[in-house]
């Protein structure tokens, strides 16, 4: 068929194309390849327009691997050099886990180095079992706090004032993250379907797109909806489910332009008081919301495959 014959063609162009560069089958010269730190800054500048996280990349780039690999060309880094730099960061007083992130780091840059031809493969693959144990986390799911009593949540959830009692229920009720809480809208919320459609997340007190970059579906229990019908009534059920106790603070008072959404330091402060005013242990706003979320389900009986699918889970 003609679609047959087009990819047979795109093939063989491909193929052409490589032979020509490889100098008909021998062994590309990698030594012109640019330097790790031309090839870092250019693949953080296209990843700071699609992920969330580029943030903490460039971060962990400019402190870490940059002065490690930096003046390296892509094909120098080995196994061994890896495992220099890892003992030494280790040695440094680096926890396991950021280091890991690092190597993890360095990981996905030369996936892209090597599509663009300037590497012949991934040194991390080649990491030994061995070596890959020294930044193996140490951080341990289960020792996370989380209410464990229903009573609990019910009387933190009274000893907290409005707009902050309302996003404390809810993520505890959805299991969805701050930033998703925050960026939350009334027309994501299907109340006659008992659905809520997670699509976006705040960020910077700016909309943006979700983690995983994918939407989903959780389901609106019995015990929130109507609280949310009610909450529907009071606030007009247009617009952000969350706004601002006072717009004005936090926004840009120079041009008039008040906080659209609430910041998640003010929800820690509210959440952090009525934490003292209940005699209960200090707790982050994720371990009381999302992580509470996902023990109690895991308590009653839930699907684990579920849960994945309501948290947004990838694996």
């Amino acid at each position: 068929t003609y679609a047959t014959r087009e990819l047979a063609e795109q093939v063989l162009a491909k193929i052409v194309s490589e032979m020509a560069v490889d100098d008909a089958g021998l062994r590309r010269d990698y030594s012109e390849s640019p330097k790790l730190e031309a090839l870092g800054k250019a693949w953080l500048e296209r990843r700071q327009k699609t992920h969330r996280s580029s943030r903490d990349d460039r971060c962990r780039w400019k402190l870490h691997l940059e002065p490690a690999f930096g003046r390296m060309k892509p094909y120098e880094v080995d196994a061994a050099k890896l495992r220099r730099f890892i003992e030494s960061k280790l040695a440094e007083g680096l926890s396991p886990t950021t280091v890991g992130h690092c190597i993890r780091e360095l990981s996905t840059l030369y996936a892209d180095i090597i599509e663009a031809g300037h590497a012949p493969s991934n040194p991390v693959a080649s990491l030994p079992r061995s070596t890959r144990r020294l930044y193996k986390s140490i951080y341990d799911v289960r020792s996370t706090p989380f209410l464990e009593r229903p009573v609990d949540i019910r009387r933190l959830y009274l000893a907290m004032a409005e707009p902050y009692n309302m996003i404390f229920i809810f993520g505890e009720q959805t299991g969805c993250r701050v930033g998703e809480i925050l960026g939350m809208d009334w027309k994501d919320i299907d109340l006659p379907g008992r659905k809520i459609h997670v699509r976006q997340q705040m960020q910077n007190g700016k909309l943006c797109m979700l983690k995983d970059r994918e939407s989903r579906i959780v389901p609106l229990s019995t015990s929130l909806a109507p609280i949310l019908e009610a909450w529907k009534l009071k606030t007009g059920g247009v617009g952000p489910l969350f706004t601002p106790k006072h717009p004005t603070r936090g926004g840009r008072p120079d041009i008039g332009s008040p906080a659209q959404f609430v910041r998640p330091c003010t929800v820690h402060k509210a959440l952090a008081k009525a934490l003292t005013a209940c005699e209960l242990p200090k707790m982050t706003l994720y371990q009381c919301t999302r992580h509470t979320f996902a023990s109690q389900w895991v308590m009653n009986g839930g699907s684990m495959e579920m849960l994945a699918k309501i948290m947004g889970h990838s694996s």
